[in-house]
């Protein structure tokens, strides 16, 4: 349970109804994902190869994502640089996310790691706490597709088959 100070805003927020597409922001863990496992690592919790796979290669397996999880001849070159001896305490102000609010709960924890550079297919798209790459550059990607297929943030088909197990890379 989270105290009064920790709770997540609602004033103001309708429900979306069945549609996903036009709900508003939940709790985002993206940006702090990495420094949390880090975290983990640092305090001896979990393994940083163990963190590797967790994050890469068995996420790439369980949505079937041919190209992902690996560093090899043909994959996509997705890579986050880390600095494993990064200290430093989480501060909502400087999400990056659209639902920057419900950061809030995190602000103040004491993180250990942070991520320095993201490349996405080879291509830098964020360094140093700022998004670098070009709009666009992400591609829609269906699990257990071909990933040539779905260029320029589109996926093929109906809406119907945009919110089936979709995942935006």
């Amino acid at each position: 349970m989270l105290p009064p100070e920790r709770a997540i805003p609602t004033s103001g927020v309708e429900p979306a109804g069945d549609d996903i597409f036009r709900a508003p922001p939940g709790l985002c863990g993206l940006e702090v994902m990495a420094p949390l496992m880090l975290t983990a690592v640092a305090d001896g919790r979990l393994t940083l190869p163990r963190l590797v796979e967790l994050c890469s290669s068995r996420a790439a397996q369980i949505f079937r994502l041919p190209g992902k999880g690996r560093l090899d001849v043909g994959a996509d070159a997705d890579l986050t640089l880390v600095d494993l001896g990064a200290r430093w305490a989480y501060d909502s102000r400087l999400a990056l996310t659209k639902s920057r609010d419900n950061m809030v709960i995190y602000d103040g924890v004491t993180l250990r790691g942070r991520v320095v550079s993201t490349f996405v297919r080879g291509v830098r798209v964020f360094h140093e706490g700022a998004v670098t790459g070009e709009p666009g550059h992400g591609r829609f990607v269906v699990p257990g597709t071909s990933m040539a297929t779905y260029s320029g943030g589109e996926a093929p088909g109906s809406q119907g088959a945009r919110r089936k197990n979709a995942q935006c890379i």
